[in-house]
């Protein structure tokens, strides 16, 4: 059977999306193996500081292939939530932050080098680990948006972002306890540089639960919009 413009459209954008969270996973990643290498192996964290700026310049060449696919491709009809392309694409805006921050994380880790103590390399990791799960939740809220009608999930996209905040939430504690003990045990310039490290992934954080209240926005107006949407 012929594909209709919409499904065209549903293939095209379903390809450069996934591609586009995998590698906004993959740059994230490169947070535990980074900070675990940082101090020990001067050769093996060049190596992942290098790969996570590939994958953010990846990321922000496939950011502006979604950009052209949305804005010359996307048709009237396509699955009720894409009746906003300017709210589709400040969903990739938000999400685009995310890999900015972790990238920011290792460079500014690099250029300050910081003394780390293995409590702390730990919840930076641990920090890194939540913000990878969160990555992949937003995908699959993505996928779920972009699915045909019949194939959706109910609520999927709420719980999204209900697991998301949950992770938030989890990181936010993890990175006060970092900071915390960092002014308790280092002297206040020591600590000032981890706290400022904390907040480039709490940023990161940030930026995937905006992605998430984004997808949310999206789901809730298609509501609206459903009764007269054309035939998918």
């Amino acid at each position: 059977m012929q594909e209709t413009p919409t499904s065209a459209f549903r293939t095209e954008f379903v390809e450069v999306t996934d591609r586009y969270f995998d590698a906004l996973a993959d740059c994230v990643e490169s947070v535990r193996p980074g900070v675990e290498y940082y101090g020990r192996d001067e050769a093996a964290f060049c190596r992942e500081l290098a790969r996570a700026r590939r994958l953010e310049s990846d990321c922000d060449d496939l950011l502006a292939t979604i950009r052209t696919t949305v804005g010359q491709s996307m048709g009237p009809n396509f699955t009720r939530v894409y009746f906003q392309p300017g709210g589709v694409l400040e969903l990739f805006a938000c999400a685009d932050e995310t890999a900015n921050h972790a990238e920011t994380f290792l460079g500014e880790l690099a250029a300050m080098e910081p003394t780390l103590s293995a409590a702390a390399t730990a919840d930076f990791a641990r920090m890194g680990d939540l913000v990878v799960e969160a990555v992949g939740v937003l995908s699959a809220a993505v996928d779920d948006l972009s699915a045909a009608p019949a194939h959706r999930a109910v609520d999927a996209v709420h719980d999204a972002r209900d697991t998301i905040a949950d992770l938030e939430s989890r990181c936010d504690t993890v990175g006060r306890k970092l900071v915390s003990e960092a002014f308790a045990t280092d002297d206040t310039a020591a600590a000032l540089v981890v706290r400022e490290l904390a907040l480039w992934l709490d940023r990161a954080m940030d930026a995937v639960e905006d992605a998430a209240e984004q997808a949310v926005y999206l789901d809730s107006t298609a509501v609206a919009t459903s009764e007269t949407a054309g035939p998918d």
